[in-house]
């Protein structure tokens, strides 16, 4: 799974996964544009339904983090309008998680049953 969104809201942290593999699509039910949702309940990461994740969540977590050498990588803290310039591959980040998950390239359950 590539986490695609990390939201917080009444002291509860949220992801928005996305499913890169032929056995978690078959696990999960093939679910809409290949995402899951959990939430944190203190022990672990639980399942939950797409509406009880927060709304108007964004896709803000970079889909690239590396440079062509581990100086150029992207470490530490980084401002969400500094996400879209540092590394190729992240033209996404910050958009409305409903755009990406509108987006074809994200739906890997999909690709599979075609191929």
């Amino acid at each position: 799974m590539l986490p695609i969104a990390l939201e917080t809201r009444n002291k509860n942290a949220y992801i928005a996964a996305n499913i890169r593999s032929r056995e978690y699509c078959k696990k999960f039910g093939n679910p809409p544009s290949s995402v899951l949702y959990f939430r944190w309940d203190g022990d672990a990461w639980v399942t939950i339904n797409k509406d009880e994740f927060p709304p108007n969540g964004r896709a803000n977590l970079l889909m690239n983090p590396w440079g062509g050498s581990s100086s150029e990588d992207a470490s530490g803290f980084m401002k969400t309008r500094d996400k879209q310039l540092a590394k190729p591959y992240n033209q996404g980040v910050n958009d409305p998680l409903e755009k990406t998950l509108s987006s074809y390239w994200i739906d890997a359950c999909r690709m599979f049953k075609k191929n």
